[in-house]
């Protein structure tokens, strides 16, 4: 008796669809073998697009990735050949390899980027060369340090009387710094002529959280930035000390210099800043819940978003700071990323998940699909500067997590970025593990986290398929 196999009939109908315009084909059903994969998909997509060089693609089935035949794929979902298959289809992306590490003395609990573009008119305070990066890091020593690509320090923002948790760029020209002392500090930041040097001055210190600051968000269009905190609230400042207030006495007055024996401090004589405002929680408790992140709304900065230990996203309208929704999750929430063009968060779970959620007031349902992959808490997120689908992950688990948003089924993420050298491998040979705090995804940098490894890792973004079928990396346009 002929088995299942080869009785199955030879042929499938199939309906192609991209959320790539420039890729698209017409969406009228082909029968196609169904011992092709996904090479062999590629050749028919091409084929319709007549494309002079093949453009690699990639194929999802109900947010799965296709990784065997058509005729597998039938057999393992118990469907039949008569069954027409919607196939969404992508440029393919290579993984991201590793390109540097640059040591610290101690864990790296925040990194940010700030690039002149190759092609971009300089506006006012911008200095970097043409095409140039520099990357920002903030360390348990105290210490925000700027680094080139290279790996040399060409600055170091010392000041803070304990860890700084959280750095970001205003401009190149300014900078913030917040730290486990409970406070905010703006710098200016200028270079010698060739770019070998750099020079940090503090201009001010914002005072107004009584505990450790999680995260800072800024928003350049509006010159307001937002700090999370552990104190249960999240407060909205502005970048600029002439529009802040002065900060209250009382506050002032609470916050202590501890000398540190691994780094050289001197007492705060600086301009010392109150917030805007406080963002208001839905329910004042006796007991503050705390804020683990906070971020601007991408397209309205007249709204931000808070996720808090107490399992909830919370959205504010800054211009009453009201808390005008809450979403009740099931586990509490570290950190947050917003996809704008899919009308999205993303928010990393202590669980070890990551939630997709829609917070539109009249979105139906909290959850809209769940990324499994890491094994511990995830620290941080970044969405791809080069696609709407893409964002990367840190955890405590030691790993950066690469995910493609429309596979949000059972696969899990598409790469995963392991600690290179060091104290990593180290650890990793003891079967230890050092957790990964923060990740940052840029276009012109690519992928850079820090983490407990003492380490800022820089990997290359991952590559998608250009036009003309050439792969360009993400990282100075170079081929692979």
């Amino acid at each position: 008796m002929a088995s299942a196999a080869t009785d199955r009939p030879l042929s499938v109908q199939i309906k192609l669809f991209t959320r790539d315009q420039e890729i698209a084909v017409p969406s009228a059903p082909l029968l196609v073998p169904t011992t092709l994969r996904r090479y062999g998909l590629s050749q028919v997509v091409n084929h319709l697009l007549e494309t002079e060089k093949a453009i690699p693609l990639d194929f999802l089935i109900d947010g799965t990735f296709l990784r065997t035949s058509l005729d597998e794929y039938l057999t393992q979902n118990g469907l039949s050949s008569e069954s027409v298959l919607t196939l969404e289809y992508a440029r393919s992306i290579l993984p991201p390899t590793h390109l540097a590490s640059f040591e610290h003395d101690d864990w790296v609990s925040s990194v940010a980027t700030i690039s002149q573009s190759a092609t971009e008119a300089r506006k006012a305070g911008q200095f970097l060369p043409q095409g140039q990066s520099r990357i920002l890091s903030g360390s348990y020593d105290g210490i925000a340090r700027i680094w080139d690509l290279s790996g040399n320090i060409l600055a170091e923002a010392s000041g803070h009387t304990a860890a700084v948790k959280a750095v970001d760029w205003i401009s190149q020209d300014r900078l913030l710094t917040a730290s486990l002392d409970r406070t905010v500090r703006l710098w200016s930041y200028a270079e010698d002529e060739d770019h070998t040097t750099g020079t940090v001055t503090a201009l001010a210190e914002y005072i107004g959280h009584k505990s450790a600051i999680n995260t800072i968000a800024i928003s350049p269009s509006t010159n307001q930035f937002i700090t999370s905190s552990l104190d249960g609230t999240s407060l909205l400042w502005s970048t600029s000390p002439t529009k802040s207030p002065p900060a209250a006495p009382q506050v002032s007055s609470t916050i202590t210099s501890r000398q540190s024996k691994k780094r050289k401090t001197t007492a705060s004589n600086l301009i010392r800043l109150g917030p805007l405002s406080v963002l208001q929680q839905p329910t004042p408790t006796a007991i503050p819940q705390a804020i683990s992140a906070t971020i601007f709304h991408p397209k309205d900065p007249q709204f931000a978003y808070s996720t808090t230990w107490s399992h909830t996203i919370l959205t504010h309208d800054l211009l009453t700071s009201q808390c005008i929704d809450t979403r009740t999750t099931s586990h509490p929430i570290l950190s947050i990323v917003a996809l704008p063009s899919l009308s999205l968060l993303a928010c990393g779970s202590s669980a070890r998940h990551i939630t997709l959620h829609d917070p539109r007031a009249d979105a139906h349902t909290v959850s809209q699909a769940i990324l499994r992959g890491h094994t511990n808490s995830v620290s941080a997120l970044a969405a791809s500067p080069q696609s709407e689908f893409l964002m990367v992950s840190s955890s405590y688990d030691g790993f950066c997590r690469v995910w493609d948003v429309r596979a949000a089924g059972a696969q899990g993420s598409l790469y995963t970025i392991k600690r290179e050298g060091g104290d990593a491998a180290t650890a990793a040979n003891a079967g230890g593990i050092k957790k990964v705090f923060d990740v940052k995804w840029s276009k012109e940098v690519g992928i850079v986290s820090g983490g407990e490894d003492k380490r800022v890792q820089v990997n290359s973004g991952v590559s998608v398929a250009g036009e003309g079928g050439e792969l360009t990396a993400s990282l100075g346009g170079g081929k692979l």
